[in-house]
């Protein structure tokens, strides 16, 4: 019988891109949307790392569904070679008459497709011939008459099983009919979910035995060819996976094929990695060709990249309800039941992504059902259900939060134990701070029951965390090819993507559409904008999804509509961070995404951090070669530079700080002078740059002006700054704005600013003064007195100050207005308007 990947309580199933609902809508820069020319070179800088090649072999062993038997193929080549009947019955379609393949050859390819006058569409329409002759074969035929020939023995019944040496050790299955055929319809786009590309693709594999139209959820593999060697050919296949995988829940990986002429190119396509395959010539190698149908048209759905976790339900004809997905959980320590079932309600975060590669986050409003077959409600409460791609080996969110949480439990044990007992993290805390501090490791008696197994109590500092009832950790996506070579020249250019204008599939949920767009387009971080190739290792990535108990908002949802609220989870974060510090843990991406906004059950609203799956302890020792990513709106300037600031005055960097009080050292970050950008340079000896308790301090801060300025819809002095991928020329212009004496752009933002933003304005230049200060003199010790946690105790209190500011309830609302400086437009290429200039201030950019 064919696969479903779809299910429901009815007979005909149907089959079908930072916890956050949205973010800054500044910069929409996605797969499916016009990107301005930044984006394209981002695209170009970052993507083509991701690209390797391998030989054909190795791409078969690492990559290929199942590995089809000599007799097995040539059992497909026997029928292409034979003269079948004018139609087969039940209503099956006419097949092609006479021999597909004569001495060795294709018989519908006289000449190369270079040398043939007829249209591109013309020239391959003979795949789908082949296709069709391919899907009269039944496989375990073919195995059973070739074992009895050999062996006289027992026949191969049912789905046969082939170990791949390469892979992970998993099962490659195959079915014994074509569940999956080809056709090719170039002009027609293929409905989706969401807005987002036209979807046209010269040719695909989809599902044989459908009941509705065809549309992206039923494609197994895409195609793109070309009469002649293009590059853009390539390009659009990269951009088709691309949509495809965002489009597409279900899915964790893609198959694509390129022709140019005569070569044939395989592809991979997964969240670490593109391994694309040397060519074959086709005409020169029919048996190849069929051997690569025959691996995509008899493969089991989850050897194609289809998720067997995830079923897609449909609704009823007329049925309110949107499209929506059952996530399956089956984890140890669910008990009796080892399964459990979550069915999504509605889209809270499902970003459109340039890049293929990365954590492709997905979060969803979701319910418990019993089964896949059996959606009945198991109770009335909502959680949310998020989705993230992690590393092989890689802590999962919840380790981290244990471990969290056990550091925490060991510094509160501390306080508890000795009364007079001082941490270095409290060397410039003043009393309100300390004591606020304190009570957070009291026994709250007012939360919940605790979820986790190996903890039988809750301390008040959890509340400012999410609440993990369950999580699961899905199977790894294949492993990188044997001798796979880095080729970042597959992808030297950048094509131009339509638009769509609307999505086309009957169901179709419209809150996919929202989109992040300052976590869309996702730059790595750590290190400089270069042009060398990084070093990789492109680790396997599996799926990882967890259950949270809180359904919160983050500050860029549209229903936050106070600027109260937004401060509410300004402070929450602030507060986390704290703990954080005394843990001696760094979070690495405060962003607006990630700083949450719940309402209890008395309507009371409380800020929290999320997203702890960057966590790690600082000092932390080594780290994963692969590139993370980041939100580049709110990335501290150091850490997107790649270096530190330092005085090019070496005597500087020898003196030491004298001790002074937490109200000396801020006056003195008022006053004291500050150097020009030609005095900061990288070191010259080795000292690497980890990400500290500063930066995060200055995350928040740019956090911070990001809600007082672009929420309110004032963008005249920030737009160059908040930007949502990562150049140097970019760095360059962050690095001005937070880090020099005079900032024409950050000075002129105060005279802006309505009244009652005045006294937020002054505490973040206040903290901007120190901050840009305190890196100087960070970079100035040695890495053992940078560990220090009495080096950044100030900073905390510098910080506090700001996030305090009262905001009136009376305030205008926010708004989610785009930046003006990537404006895009509707027709021909996106403009960049040129940035605002003054003869009488010049810009201060270096």
């Amino acid at each position: 019988m064919a696969e479903t990947q779809d299910s429901r309580k009815t007979p005909s199933p149907t089959p079908g891109t930072k916890i956050s609902s949205q973010t800054p809508r500044s910069a929409r820069l996605t797969t499916g949307s016009q990107s301005a020319p930044q984006a394209r070179e981002y695209v170009a800088i970052e993507m083509r790392h991701d690209v390797v090649r391998c030989s054909l072999n190795n791409w078969f062993g690492a990559y290929q569904t199942f590995e089809p038997s000599s007799e097995e193929v040539a059992a497909c080549v026997r029928a292409l070679a034979a003269n079948p009947g004018a139609r087969k019955g039940n209503g099956q379609k006419k097949l092609t008459r006479g021999p597909l393949i004569k001495d060795g050859r294709f018989v519908p390819f006289k000449v190369s497709p270079s040398q043939n006058q007829e249209t591109e569409n013309d020239v391959f329409k003979p795949f789908k011939a082949i296709a069709e002759r391919l899907c009269t074969v039944d496989l375990d035929t073919a195995s059973k008459t070739t074992a009895e020939a050999k062996t006289d023995g027992p026949p191969a019944t049912g789905e046969v099983v082939a170990s791949n040496s390469t892979d992970t050790g998993r099962a490659i299955r195959r079915h014994s009919s074509a569940q999956w055929n080809y056709d090719s319809r170039p002009n027609r786009a293929i409905p989706g979910e969401q807005d987002g590309s036209t979807n046209r693709v010269d040719g695909y594999f989809h599902r044989r035995f459908t009941e509705h139209d065809l549309s992206l959820g039923d494609v197994a593999a895409i195609c793109e060819y070309k009469k002649k060697r293009e590059d853009a050919n390539r390009l659009q296949l990269v951009g088709a996976a691309s949509h495809l995988l965002n489009q597409d829940p279900v899915r964790f990986a893609v198959y694509g094929v390129t022709i140019e002429d005569c070569d044939v190119s395989l592809w991979y396509f997964c969240r670490s990695h593109t391994a694309k395959s040397e060519p074959f010539n086709f005409l020169e190698n029919p048996a190849i060709l069929v051997k690569v149908f025959l691996s995509f048209m008899f493969a089991h759905s989850e050897s194609l990249g289809f998720d067997s976790n995830i079923r897609r339900i449909m609704p009823f004809p007329g049925e309110a309800r949107s499209i929506s997905y059952v996530y399956r959980f089956a984890a140890e320590d669910n008990g009796k039941e080892r399964e459990h079932y979550y069915r999504t309600r509605r889209t809270i975060c499902d970003a459109h992504r340039l890049c293929i590669t990365g954590r492709a986050t997905r979060v969803w409003e979701a319910e418990q059902v019993r089964s896949f077959d059996d959606l009945t409600t198991m109770d009335e409460e909502v959680v949310v259900l998020r989705e993230v791609w992690l590393d092989e080996g890689a802590a999962t969110e919840r380790q981290i939060q244990q471990a969290i949480f056990a550091s925490l439990d060991q510094f509160g044990a501390q306080l508890k134990e000795d009364p007079s007992y001082s941490p270095p993290h409290f060397v410039d805390f003043d009393d309100d701070l300390k004591k606020e501090v304190w009570e957070l490791f009291e026994e709250d008696h007012t939360l919940p029951p605790c979820i986790s197994r190996t903890r039988g109590h809750r301390k008040a500092y959890e509340k400012h965390f999410l609440t993990i009832v369950e999580d699961f950790l899905g199977q790894p996506a294949r492993a990188i090819a044997k001798n796979y070579q880095v080729d970042s020249m597959l992808l030297r250019k950048v094509q131009h993507i339509r638009t769509a204008k609307s999505s086309t599939v009957r169901g179709a949920d419209s809150s996919r559409n929202n989109q992040n767009s300052a976590t869309a387009l996702q730059p790595r971080s750590p290190g400089p904008a270069q042009d060398s190739i990084p070093a990789r290792e492109y680790r396997q990535k599996r799926p990882y999804r967890l259950i949270y108990k809180e359904r919160c908002l983050d500050l860029d949802d549209e229903a936050v509509t106070s600027l109260e609220d937004i401060f509410i989870g300004l402070r929450g974060c602030f507060t986390a961070l704290v703990l954080l510090f005394c843990a001696g843990w760094v979070h690495r991406d405060i962003s607006c995404g990630n700083v949450l906004i719940w309402t209890d059950g008395d309507g009371n609203k409380h800020g929290k951090l999320g997203d702890l799956e960057y966590a790690k302890r600082y000092p932390s020792m080594g780290g994963s070669p692969d590139p993370k990513t980041g939100t580049a709106y709110f990335m501290p300037v150091e850490i997107m530079l790649g270096y530190r600031l330092i005085l090019r005055d070496t005597s500087q960097k020898k003196r030491r700080i004298e001790p002074l009080t937490a109200r000396q050292r801020l006056q003195a970050a008022r006053s004291r002078p500050q150097t020009d950008n030609a005095d900061l340079l990288p070191r010259e000896e080795p000292d690497p740059l980890q990400h500290h308790f500063l930066h995060e301090l200055e995350c928040l801060w740019w956090l911070t002006l990001w809600s007082i300025t672009c929420k309110l819809g004032n963008w005249n002095h920030v737009k160059n700054v908040f930007v949502p991928f990562m150049t140097e020329n970019i760095a360059i212009v962050r690095k001005s704005f937070f880090a020099d004496q005079v900032s024409f752009h950050f000075a002129a933002l105060g005279a802006e600013l309505p009244q009652f933003l005045q006294p937020a304005y002054l505490h973040l230049q206040t903290a901007r003064d120190y901050f840009s200060t305190r890196l100087f003199e960070l970079a100035a010790l040695s890495t053992t007195e940078r560990e220090n946690p009495a080096e950044y105790s100030l900073a905390y209190a510098a910080l506090r100050d700001l996030v305090k500011v009262e905001i009136p309830s009376n305030s205008p609302p926010v708004v989610r207005g785009s930046n003006p400086f990537w404006e895009v437009v509707s027709e021909g290429e996106p403009k960049a308007l040129e940035p605002e200039t003054s003869s009488k201030h010049p810009r201060s950019d270096s």
